[in-house]
């Protein structure tokens, strides 16, 4: 019996079970290279597409059907939430009848196909389940924000024990945990101009650390009284200091925040007092549900479950025995739940395999990656084995390289866990500094996350339990903090892997070798993608994010691949973007890049190169030729060549530039 989830929201993607084990789970920007998948509202396509839910993921419906061997009438039923698309029309299967449109209240709710993505992977036989996000499915009352459930049998629904739902329309300021976290975040000026409507709250969980306690925001913001939160305090709070009018999701000119590396601690203290707030609530709406339901088991949902800080003191400080958040806890999750809701309609007797681990992408054969790095004429060198493979990398990783590591199919959710990472030695003082700014480019302030082999954590975290999936925060002992610094946070934190050789052999293999190196078992992990990127999925996708920032090596499957000179790199504009001329009063000319869609410039770094080396890119001439190097970089080219890397690099990391390998299209 094979269903397949589709979910059309931000972060949509799509899930293929098959006798109610995940085949198949991706999210949709792994495979467009566009954040949360919207590549429809940058581009404009149609008036039809303006909003979150009117665009089908494509990509993502045929990967899986094509990781799973089958077409789309072999499915046996397809599940899709409620009806804000003709959903009859779009899908191409011949039987009509095998599309599952579900529809609110109860079963279509947004938060019961959270409840159901965490509590039917979880493998909990019962388990009460906590779901807060910003806005879930909305009727007369409201939009969903925060609500509790208690499963007591994996074959049957869950039974709803609360809900809160807040006005949406015709309010200034919305309710709900998740959208008070939402609007500190963009008065501190962490948003996605491109996106306009999401903003970053990692960010903000990264810099609560910097803060403290702060006199004047010694006031509660939040009144809690069983399951229902009163957010009166906090708009208060809003309006009267002035931070309601700095809340904009499409720029930050006058939000608090505007040089990373210039951050007053005023904007600290204000990220440490909603993660104060954030936490005390979940606390409070946790320890409601255990009296409600005096289950052992905690399964937690939701884009606010992603705070993996908070998710380390449910479990530390939470009154349930066991604890599970599924890797993709927020709408990402929503394709996995609407799968799982399908099973149980269609086969309530058969059991659902619960989750073992994250990697619902495909694997990529060796033969596939080596004909990809033969036409990309790139120089690279084979493995035998992985147990070679894993102690090359090591052994890299223990003179202080930085690598890149492409292995198996790729993970579900936003961390990176040991299939799509960067990774690096964590015994350097000045390593994190060194992968946020000269690798990543991005915030120095953001912690980088540890991976340790599974037996080791009790000795170098205070921390019970595994983690998997890197979304719990625990104490590092006092005794490693010396040893391990680059994963040590401001406040004494990581957040913690944990790898064991079941579920994730080659990885575990190559912290075993780095531990046999080092005596350290664990290793600096960060995803494999530069600042504002999707995580890569393809080969591919790999090898451009390689060849455009500073990681020293790549690990390609079994493949350990060289960095060819940077300017016989082949490059071409984004046909999404033209170079063009704009003239302002009273000031020169100056050269910008056009969006031929929406009409939005792009401002150029470099007025006097890059105009004329981006009019001459053609995706054909390398830029060694281009620039009229040759087919050698003489020592007088050189300082040029240097010049240009650091520029198109920029350019790369904001979709401007397109990086061609080879015989490989672009």
């Amino acid at each position: 019996m094979t269903i397949l989830g589709i979910y059309t929201g931000h972060d949509l993607g799509a899930c293929l079970l098959r006798n109610g084990e995940i085949v198949a789970l991706i999210e949709e920007e792994r495979l467009t290279r566009y954040k949360h998948g919207l590549a429809h509202r940058l581009y404009n396509i149609s008036e039809q597409f303006n909003n979150n839910f009117g665009y089908v993921p494509w990509a993502s419906i045929n990967y899986c059907l094509e990781v799973g061997g089958l077409s789309i009438d072999d499915l046996d039923l397809i599940v899709v939430p409620q009806r804000k698309l003709n959903w009859k029309t779009l899908l191409p299967i011949r039987d009509k009848k095998k599309i599952w449109i579900m529809d609110a209240p109860v079963d279509g709710d947004h938060h019961y196909s959270h409840a159901l993505s965490a509590f039917c992977a979880s493998g909990f036989s019962s388990a009460a389940v906590l779901v807060v996000d910003g806005s879930g499915t909305s009727n007369e009352e409201g939009f969903e924000a925060e609500s509790g459930y208690r499963f007591q049998n994996p074959k049957k629904p869950g039974k709803l024990l609360f809900k809160n739902r807040y006005p949406f329309d015709h309010v200034e300021l919305k309710n709900g945990l998740g959208w008070s976290y939402e609007y500190i975040t963009t008065t501190l000026g962490f948003v996605n101009k491109e996106l306009q409507f999401l903003s970053d709250a990692g960010k903000t969980m990264g810099l609560a650390a910097y803060g403290k306690p702060n006199r004047e925001l010694e006031k509660d913001w939040f009144k809690l009284d069983g399951h229902q939160i009163n957010f009166e305090p906090f708009h208060q709070f809003l309006v009267s200091s002035g931070l309601k009018n700095l809340i904009n999701f499409s720029s930050n000119e006058k939000a608090l925040i505007q040089n990373e590396n210039q951050i007053s601690q005023w904007a600290c203290d204000l990220a440490y007092k909603i993660q104060a707030e954030l936490e005390k609530a979940l606390l409070h709406l946790v320890d409601h549900l255990f009296k409600q339901t005096h289950e052992e088991n905690l399964c937690f949902a939701g884009g606010v479950a992603l705070n993996s800080v908070a998710n380390g003191l449910i479990r530390q400080q939470g009154r349930f025995k066991n604890f599970f958040i599924q890797p993709g806890a927020a709408d990402t999750g929503q394709a996995l739940g609407l799968a799982y809701a399908g099973h149980l309609k269609l086969a309530p007797k058969m059991p659902i395999q619960p989750m073992k681990h994250a990697f619902g992408g495909r694997e990529y054969p060796a033969s596939e990656i080596r004909e990809l790095l033969t036409l990309a004429k790139i120089p690279f060198h084979e493995l035998g084995s992985s147990d070679e493979l894993s102690a090359s990398a090591a052994e890299t990783l223990a003179r202080g390289k930085v690598i890149g590591w492409f292995q198996g199919g790729s993970e579900f959710g936003p961390r990176a866990l040991g299939h799509r990472s960067m990774l690096a030695d964590p015994r350097p003082i000045g390593m994190k500094d060194h992968v946020n700014k000269v690798v990543k480019f991005r915030e120095p302030f953001r912690p980088l996350a540890p991976s340790i082999l599974e037996s080791h954590c009790p000795k170098v975290f205070e921390m019970e339990g595994t983690s998997p999936y890197m979304l719990q925060v625990a104490p590092v002992r006092k005794s490693w903090k010396d040893k391990v610094p680059a994963i040590v946070h401001v406040d004494g934190t990581a957040r913690v892997q944990t790898v064991d050789p079941e579920n994730n052999k080659t990885y575990y293999e190559l912290i075993s070798h780095f531990h046999r190196l080092t005596g350290v078992p664990l290793v600096l992990n960060t995803s494999f993608n530069l600042r504002g990127m999707p995580i890569v999925e393809s080969p591919f996708d790999a090898l451009q994010c390689f060849l455009f920032s500073r990681i020293d090596s790549l690990y390609l499957g079994r493949f350990e691949v060289e960095r060819p000179t940077f300017a016989h790199y082949v490059c071409r504009l984004n046909p999404k973007w033209r170079l063009v001329k704009k003239t302002s009063k009273g000031y020169a000319p100056l050269w910008y890049l056009e969006d031929v869609f929406t009409f939005e410039l792009a401002e150029l770094s470099d007025q006097d190169l890059l105009p004329s080396l981006l009019a001459r890119l053609d995706g054909k001439k390398s830029l060694a030729q281009l620039m009229g190097f040759g087919t050698k970089i003489k020592a007088a080219d050189k300082k040029l060549s240097d010049r240009i890397e650091p520029l198109l690099q920029d350019l790369f990391r904001r979709r401007l530039v397109l990086l061609r390998l080879g015989g490989v299209k672009f």
